[in-house]
């Protein structure tokens, strides 16, 4: 997958099996995308943006977990570039998107990513929005 992403060649054929297994969700960004961003950002998936609600039993969390292949072995590093928060539509109620980029070494790559609090938006709380040559500042 992460191959199929970084030199934009076509998915290879198993793609929906592995799609299923880490439940990633079909929306109207490209599940190799979205894939692709679960991948690289599991590592980190607690400190993601995430939306909550609280009341007396308890608290609601929006942000799903990531599903991990049972036969990963890709250690990531996601850097943050930045969050911005493009709304604050009352107190209490932000609209956050967090950006990193991760260095892929076997592809001399780095992936670029967008995370937002929950799937409400676009479908997804996570995608890759884009590839960079690996020897430029990741910044």
């Amino acid at each position: 997958m992460l191959k199929s992403y970084v030199e934009g060649t076509p998915e290879p054929e198993n793609c929906n099996v592995l799609y299923r297994a880490l439940e990633v969700p079909e929306s109207k960004v490209p599940r190799l995308a979205i894939a692709v961003a679960q991948i690289v950002l599991h590592e980190i998936q607690e400190t993601l943006p995430q939306w909550a609600a609280a009341w007396d039993d308890g608290v609601l969390l929006n942000r799903k977990k990531h599903k991990r292949h049972k036969d990963a072995r890709l250690v990531s590093n996601p850097r943050l570039v930045c969050t911005i928060n493009w709304a604050d539509s009352r107190p209490g109620f932000s609209w956050p998107e967090s950006y990193h980029v991760t260095y892929l070494p076997g592809f001399n790559k780095f992936i670029i990513t967008a995370s937002r609090d929950g799937n409400d938006a676009s479908g997804c709380s996570d995608h890759a929005i884009g590839v960079a040559d690996g020897s430029l500042d990741p910044v």
